[in-house]
């Protein structure tokens, strides 16, 4: 992949996509529309996967992004691994706000099979730190007008799950939603390319993967884990309210959408 200094973002689906060498799952959340015909401020707020493998050249085209607040997803164990390299360059402001305890375990890999099961594994996820959630959307809240990242390892699960409430406090439409998440299989499948390139074969062999799995992002999952929502608070807004973000709502709305 051809590395380029400044950054190819498009406006529309699949053009949303920001490519870069050595991170694999990028993209603009901006021109994705609510059901009253607004849309995401392009330019505003993006997901990504942990930049710990980016370039010089990727970090450069990432700080021509305008980025100055990150909410990093990950587990306090991955920072301590992988840590905050490329972000602290760049001088944003970051912010930790772990979605799980825990690193996600190999032994959820045949979850990834069945859509079901996956919303399953999403709901688990969710739940496993709800008491948090009202910091999360705090910090969104607080990067105002400001261009913000969000991520965790790959930017497939843990980003997609705040990815896909946000967009529902945004009222993005639901097939919007649904097709932001299966994008990022291009990016997964980008990612395990590098990674049978570039890591050593008996590193790979040690991790077990399940590569077939690792590349799965079917809408399907998403929206299972959607009407899981649905079950669970009785929509995005009984959501909002059982953690107390209420208030909050109106000011992402006033941040993230224009029109």
């Amino acid at each position: 992949m051809k590395d380029t200094s400044t950054p190819k973002t498009a406006r529309g689906h699949a053009e949303r996509v920001v490519r870069f060498a050595q991170m694999f799952n990028v993209r603009d959340l901006g021109e994705l529309r609510t059901s009253d015909g607004r849309r995401v401020r392009p330019g505003r707020i993006y997901r990504t996967d942990d930049p710990h493998l980016a370039t010089d050249a990727d970090a450069a085209a990432l700080g021509a992004l305008g980025i100055t607040t990150v909410i990093d997803l990950r587990t306090p164990d991955e920072i301590e691994q992988r840590g905050t390299k490329r972000w602290d360059e760049l001088g944003v402001r970051w912010i930790s706000r772990p979605l799980w305890a825990e690193v996600p375990s190999i032994e959820h890999a045949h979850r990834y099979h069945d859509p079901k099961m996956t919303a399953e594994l999403y709901g688990e996820m969710h739940e496993a730190n709800l008491a948090a959630h009202a910091g999360l959307w705090r910090a969104f809240a607080d990067a105002g007008t400001h261009c913000t990242a969000v991520h965790c390892a790959s930017g497939r699960d843990r980003t997609g799950i705040v990815v896909a409430l946000l967009l529902s406090l945004l009222d993005v439409g639901r097939e919007d939603i649904l097709e932001d998440y299966a994008m990022s299989a291009r990016g997964m499948r980008r990612m395990l390319a590098y990674m049978e390139a570039n890591f050593p074969p008996e590193v790979m062999a040690s991790w077990n993967l399940d590569k077939e799995a690792m590349v799965l992002t079917p809408p399907e999952a998403i929206g299972h884990f959607l009407d899981w929502v649905q079950w669970r608070h009785g929509g995005i807004g009984g959501y909002a309210k059982e953690i107390g973000i209420t208030d909050l709502v109106p000011v992402l709305q006033e941040n993230l959408l224009e029109g």
